[in-house]
């Protein structure tokens, strides 16, 4: 099963709410989503993580990604993008009615994405 997913579902709400760079965004929100949809799609994020070498397993690929950004310098958090707290509720009901949600490996309800949100603060 292919597709964006949930990652692409909230950058899009970053980049519409606060006209943030999609690229930026999907890549503080990686490595959180991949944490949450890691149950569902153990296999695929395994041969993933594989490929950053020394066979790492599923479970690693968050961090070997938080490590990427890091490398690349990404920023470590929205809050530094200046998003705000308080709009959590908006950005994950708008998250919830994009259509890259339909594809992500595991069914999301509005609070895991404001939960997701919060942590990528």
């Amino acid at each position: 099963r292919g597709g964006v997913g949930a990652v692409h579902a909230m950058a899009h709400q970053l980049g519409a709410r606060y006209d943030l760079p999609h690229g930026v965004c999907n890549g503080i929100l990686l490595p959180i989503v991949v944490e949450f949809n890691e149950s569902a799609a153990p296999e695929r994020y395994g041969r993933i993580a594989a490929l950053f070498g020394g066979g790492a397993t599923s479970r690693r690929l968050p961090t070997l990604l938080r490590s990427l950004g890091d490398r690349v310098g990404l920023p470590r958090g929205l809050t530094e993008l200046g998003v705000d707290r308080a709009r959590i509720p908006e950005l994950a009901a708008g998250a919830m009615t994009d259509m890259c949600m339909r594809t992500n490996p595991r069914p999301m309800t509005e609070a895991d994405v404001a939960r997701l949100f919060e942590r990528a603060l």
